[in-house]
């Protein structure tokens, strides 16, 4: 397995350079990419790896995998430090006191959702709907209520 997740590191890099500059022109797409590019690496990983993957995938440490590749691309920061920074560049219903904590609520859902698939429904990492739904759900959290929205 540690050799597949030295090439997983690798991919992760690459995305982890895509995602980086998409985040400086959208929020939406960007989150849309996120949780598109986490459900396919579990994907990936469940049909490389099987029952092992589905088993142990929360202990691993893909994350520092990813730093240690993405070093090349981007500054090396934390997954809750880098959805901080793709907030602070665009609007959304956050203001400074909670920033910190929207970040963390958005990079945990995306981790903890997509993870509750790989242990109780894994077919639905390649659903669109399963993924669209996640993606809303982190924009109707992120985004600010519209005029109509706060007299009803």
């Amino acid at each position: 397995v540690h050799v597949g997740l030295v090439g997983e590191a690798e991919r992760i890099a690459a995305e982890t350079r895509y995602l980086h500059e998409l985040r400086e022109t959208s929020l939406e797409g960007t989150l849309r990419q996120l949780v598109a590019v986490t459900c396919k690496r579990h994907h990936r990983l469940l049909q490389l790896h099987g029952e092992v993957y589905r088993r142990h995938h929360r202990s691993l440490d893909l994350l520092a995998l990813m730093n240690r590749s993405a070093s090349r691309y981007v500054y090396p920061t934390t997954w809750e430090g880098w959805v901080l920074e793709l907030l602070q560049r665009h609007p959304t219903s956050l203001d400074e006191r909670t920033l910190r904590q929207g970040a963390f609520l958005v990079a945990g859902a995306i981790v903890e959702l997509t993870a509750r698939a790989v242990d109780l429904e894994p077919d639905w990492l390649m659903s669109n709907v399963f993924r669209e739904q996640l993606v809303r759900l982190l924009l109707a959290y992120l985004q600010p209520p519209t005029a109509g929205a706060l007299s009803s």
